[in-house]
């Protein structure tokens, strides 16, 4: 019995400790994987993460125009599942966040723990060129303004907001579109959301729900907001606020819960004609909102625009009779200045005293830093021009991108756009000699590329990424009056 006793005593101790060293030899892996704009500021303008690496491949993607010499100086940052885990490249050891490493081909990547190896295959590579097809055409002329378009983050379809005018007697009215599979159609069914309303400077926007909103002038006289999701229907009453002289900044949170900002066409009781009308929905509108302190009451809001980046709704305007520009980020149910009446430096740091009156975009990049796209006589004081200035909300530096874009001249007919896609990588659209033109910013060069055709035709146009790096393009065909979307087929 004894004997039998201390027979099953070692097999259980051999047991346990077999058990023990199953644990000890769990294979260690990598937890993320990175390389961080903060250790690759020559390559990088935001992180590239992979946050779940599995073994095997890692795909890893670098802003379009990254060259191989560019990949072969790069610092990674890891995590591992074993603090003691050893990861090694070409049988050197590798530090997170301090190595050099050649990553121009296809590295592998060893992480060991107490002799056990797992193998990764690092595979970076460069964005390629965008290349465009147009996915969606209405069949119909519209009216002479810019089509508006918004890319909804919950379900990534575009939507467009325009006008059609009705043969019979001149009139426009508003007509929203939905690109799908089966082209553009209307959100409202197979008919106009609104019959014979004459509409010009509309908006589009989605709220958090994505929920997607408009907004336009109505008979010349007023402006309307309307919800456009499940078929027409006004935000309030019809016609609730004043005139605009220009296209508005439509910024919807919830159903009840909604901006507009715009310049007035007339004076009101309380606002001089061109300044800032800012309006809030709640249960109703609430018109002529200060919307800080620091804006001058004088100031003309011609153009204004907003983005929503990084979980914040931003609105920047072009003061046109202060040639300079504001920009304003909601908090809660009130706005707080990012930067007031700032004047656009030259590349000498001169304040430029003119701004051209028609021509203003922006977009905000993952860090916070503001692109603005503007015209004026940065290189010639006879002659507008475009260029995109970064201005870094840390230190409030301005710094004008990639150098002026010479042959982008603008002119009352055409509406430039500009806009970040998933590297912060700024694209400029613009017409020249009746047709559509986009350059980049080249990652290596760090200059704008040579300019490639997209359509004809189109004088005015707007450009948008969506959530999955898809990038679109929305105009008006100058020669038959068609609604144009364009796709990048990458």
């Amino acid at each position: 019995m004894l004997l039998t006793a201390l027979a099953a005593t070692c097999l259980c101790l051999a047991s346990c400790e077999d058990e023990k060293e199953k644990i000890e030899v769990t294979p260690a892996s990598l937890l993320s994987f990175s390389f961080t704009q903060e250790n690759n500021p020559d390559v990088l303008t935001k992180d590239v993460t992979i946050s779940n690496p599995q073994s095997g491949i890692l795909k890893v993607e670098f802003p379009v125009g990254t060259s191989k010499d560019l990949m072969k100086a790069l610092v990674p940052s890891f995590e591992t599942s074993e603090e003691e885990a050893i990861v090694t490249i070409d049988g050197t050891e590798v530090i997170s966040g301090t190595s050099v490493c050649d990553f121009s081909y296809d590295v592998d990547l060893y992480v060991t723990y107490r002799g056990i190896t797992t193998n990764y295959v690092i595979s970076v590579f460069a964005k390629e060129e965008l290349s465009w097809r147009l996915i969606a055409e209405n069949t119909d002329s519209t009216y002479n303004n810019r089509p508006e378009m918004v890319v909804n983050p919950v379900d990534n379809k575009v939507y467009i907001i325009t006008s059609m005018p009705n043969a019979g007697e001149q009139k426009q009215f508003p007509l929203g579109y939905v690109a799908d599979n089966s082209g553009l159609r209307p959100v409202a069914g197979n008919s106009p959301i609104l019959n014979n309303v004459p509409v010009t400077n509309f908006s589009i926007a989605v709220s958090d729900d994505g929920s997607v909103y408009a907004s336009f002038q109505e008979n010349a006289t007023k402006m309307s907001v309307a919800s456009l999701s499940g078929g027409f229907s006004y935000v309030g009453e019809a016609a609730a606020l004043p005139k605009s002289n220009s296209s508005a900044a439509l910024i919807p949170v919830s159903s009840n819960d909604i901006w507009i900002a715009y310049p007035l066409n007339a004076a009101t009781n309380g606002l001089a004609k061109r300044t800032l009308e800012l309006a809030h929905y709640t249960a109703g509108w609430e018109t002529e909102i200060a919307i800080t302190p620091e804006r001058p009451s004088s100031a003309y809001a011609y153009i204004c625009r907003t983005v929503y980046a990084g979980g914040q709704r931003y609105l920047f305007i072009f003061n046109q009779n202060q040639h300079d520009v504001s920009l304003y980020r909601l908090n809660g149910q009130s706005w707080e200045t990012v930067f007031e009446s700032l004047k656009i430096k030259n590349a000498e740091g001169e304040d430029l005293g003119v701004l051209y009156a028609s021509i203003a975009d922006f977009d905000i990049a993952s860090n916070g830093d503001v692109y603005m796209l503007l015209a004026s006589t940065f290189d010639d004081p006879s002659k507008y021009n475009a260029a995109i200035i970064r201005y870094r909300q840390s230190t409030g530096q301005q710094t004008i991108i990639g150098g002026t874009i010479s042959d982008a001249v603008p002119s009352t007919s055409s509406v430039w756009g500009m806009a970040l896609d998933e590297f912060d990588t700024p694209y400029f659209i613009y017409p020249k000699d009746n047709t559509l033109y986009i350059t980049h910013i080249d990652n290596k060069s760090k200059q704008w590329t040579e300019p490639a055709a997209v359509a004809p035709s189109i004088a005015k146009a707007g450009i948008a990424f969506g959530e999955d790096g898809t990038a679109y393009i929305c105009g008006r065909n100058s020669t038959n009056g068609h609604v144009e979307l364009y796709s990048s087929v990458n």
